[in-house]
């Protein structure tokens, strides 16, 4: 859809160029009024066209950049899940965030019940 949206903003902004072009040459509008419209409807053809650019493609970098963070976070707690070695992940506060398979088995504890406790009232 941006870019859709980019597509059409172009072709609006050089039809229009298009038509003051030839409004002078018969006659319509003096040529002192073109010039006018170039010097200033250059420079905003260039900015408008320039944000146009950056949305685009800053709202195609975002979606893009998620779906790679979304597969990346999924095979990382897929591989946490499986590994044989417990692990375990604590947050800022030391509270259990994170509880993998082998560490239930070892610990007898399953992750339900361990989600969210104190570390150290977990280890004392």
């Amino acid at each position: 859809p941006c870019r859709a949206c980019l597509l059409c903003f172009l072709v609006v902004v050089v039809g229009l160029y298009g038509v003051i072009y030839l409004l002078p040459i018969f006659g319509w509008i003096p040529t002192c009024f073109e010039n006018k419209f170039y010097c200033i409807g250059d420079a905003l053809l260039k900015l408008g066209t320039c944000i146009m650019i950056v949305c685009v493609y800053d709202v195609a970098d975002n979606e893009e950049m998620r779906r790679a963070a979304e597969t990346v976070a999924a095979d990382l707690s897929r591989l946490i899940d499986t590994s044989s070695a417990p692990i375990l992940g604590v947050d800022c506060n030391f509270n259990i965030v994170q509880w993998n398979n082998a560490a239930a088995q070892l610990t007898c504890l399953p992750a339900a019940m361990v989600h969210g406790r104190s570390l150290q009232s977990l280890l004392g």
